[in-house]
């Protein structure tokens, strides 16, 4: 069995006092949950440009980086599975954006800090510190 640590980039985006979160299936337990647009970061890819790729392919809305935000470990030894989620910050390229929808709302969409008490979210303390919640 060939062990590797899978990494991967995210970009937090918040705008009007929103996130725009994807929403995504476990693929252990196949339930549905809300999480930050990312994806997989292959040797060679830099982290800051598959965060700004995968947030274009999710949202259908375009994004700079602005910063570094935080960095989730996950090991779960009898999986075998250990990973390293890298998580930016970002802005709309468009400000207008925001007032347009995602390309698909339900798979991807704006939520306010009230409405994410409603939603199974992951990693949740990685979004509520984007939106500047401690």
């Amino acid at each position: 069995m060939e062990e590797e640590i899978k990494v991967k980039a995210c970009l937090a985006v918040v705008s009007h006092h929103a996130i725009l979160l994807v929403q995504r299936i476990h693929s252990d337990t196949l339930e549905k949950y809300w999480s930050l647009p990312g994806g997989r970061v292959f040797f060679g890819d830099s982290v800051d440009v598959v965060a700004l790729r995968y947030f274009e392919e999710e949202t259908g809305l375009k994004a700079g980086v602005t910063g570094f935000m935080d960095v989730v470990e996950n090991i779960i030894p009898n999986k075998p599975y250990h990973s390293l989620t890298i998580t930016l910050y970002g802005t709309l390229l468009d400000d207008e954006a925001f007032n347009r929808s995602p390309a698909d709302p339900e798979k991807s969409r704006w939520f306010t800090q009230e409405a994410l008490k409603e939603l199974n979210i992951h990693p949740e303390a990685v979004i509520y510190k984007a939106l500047g919640v401690a």
